[in-house]
């Protein structure tokens, strides 16, 4: 094969970004829609998108880190910080003040299940769930970790066969896939959330964490960061 089909397969062969995401996380809320803003730039690049749940307990557990809102300096910071990110993206939310002793002892396994059922039939359903679900936590402070908000979120995005996706929460199959997907982010060296991993054909992984290394992840793939992208809310 001459050198120049060679490159010309290479530019066919696309350019991978898993994002790895929890609900409970709003740093993850804003990378998760950061990144979403500038899919269709992500495109022209032939960079595709993959967004993967994971569960943030297992990672913080298995990486000896703990939440933020854990560490009293930092829990002082967070609402301030929160403000002010949310302003800059456009995003409506806030902290909870029962976030630190009601919210984050109850674990996301069910909803993080429930967006894995999704991502494997529709990842137009999985990025509407995990805004409600984001939503619940981070606006309306509302629970998340019981059946009956699974179905809540199921209704608000219009999915008719909730009972279906309930059973699918409990299945073998989709508990395996989300501790696949914790696993993998932590081999990969994740320690909190939000979680960019780059892969590309021929090049060692690039691994990212945090919202605000969403210019660097852009820069990485040749795309001009341009801001919070409000525009596309």
């Amino acid at each position: 094969m001459s050198i120049s089909k060679k490159n010309n397969l290479l530019l066919k062969i696309p350019t991978f970004i898993d994002l790895y995401f929890d609900v409970i996380s709003p740093y993850a809320w804003i990378g998760f829609e950061g990144i979403l803003r500038y899919e269709e730039k992500l495109k022209e690049k032939n960079v595709k998108l993959r967004l993967k749940p994971f569960f943030l307990g297992g990672i913080l557990k298995a990486s000896g880190n703990i939440s933020p809102i854990m560490v009293p300096k930092k829990a002082e910071y967070m609402p301030k910080d929160l403000k002010m990110i949310a302003k800059y993206w456009g995003l409506n939310f806030n902290l909870n003040p029962k976030f630190s002793t009601e919210i984050i002892t109850k674990q996301t396994l069910l909803p993080q299940r429930f967006l894995t059922a999704l991502e494997q039939t529709s990842q137009d359903l999985l990025i509407l769930a995990a805004r409600e679900y984001w939503k619940r936590v981070w606006e309306t402070h509302e629970s998340i970790d019981c059946e009956n908000d699974l179905k809540e979120v199921a209704k608000s995005i219009g999915l008719l066969d909730v009972e279906k996706y309930i059973e699918l929460t409990k299945s073998t199959e989709i508990k395996n896939l989300l501790k696949h997907r914790t696993t993998e982010a932590l081999e990969a060296g994740a320690f909190g959330a939000p979680w960019f991993v780059i892969q590309k054909k021929g090049e060692s992984i690039r691994c990212l964490w945090g919202s605000d290394r969403i210019p660097i992840l852009l820069n990485e793939c040749g795309i001009e960061f341009c801001g919070p992208m409000k525009n596309k809310i």
